[in-house]
């Protein structure tokens, strides 16, 4: 954390998303089907999907913690500058959080299609 912080911040944000965490899109998906699992008395398999996903961000969690703000090891030389890396890990975490909130219309009408073909409307 002291000697890359803006990649540590990277980093987190990453694994917030990674972990299916709001407002990234995973959450999302991962409410949806936990909650039609619930609504089709899928109990069970719900309940089991609900602690893998828990076990997962502990388990992520777990790791993230001992990594960020870990002490860093002695280095030869500095071969980088603080900020190394900080734009495209703004620009790909920046798309993914615009994806997980907004859609434009010709992919979200393929997402549409495809959950037709997948509920057994015919294709068109």
């Amino acid at each position: 954390m002291k000697l890359l912080p803006v990649t540590v911040l990277g980093l987190g944000l990453a694994a917030v998303a990674a972990t299916g965490l709001p407002p990234f899109g995973l959450f999302f998906s991962e409410l949806t089907v936990i909650s039609g699992g619930f609504a089709a008395g899928q109990l069970t398999i719900s309940v089991l999907v609900l602690a893998a996903l828990t076990a997962c961000f502990c388990g992520m969690l777990r790791q993230f913690t001992r990594i960020l703000p870990g002490e860093p090891k002695a280095r030869g030389g500095d071969d980088g500058g603080r900020l190394d890396g900080a734009p495209a890990m703004g620009l790909l975490l920046g798309g993914l959080l615009a994806f997980s909130v907004w859609l434009p219309q010709p992919v979200l009408d393929v997402l549409h299609q495809a959950a037709g073909i997948i509920g057994g409307e015919p294709w068109s």
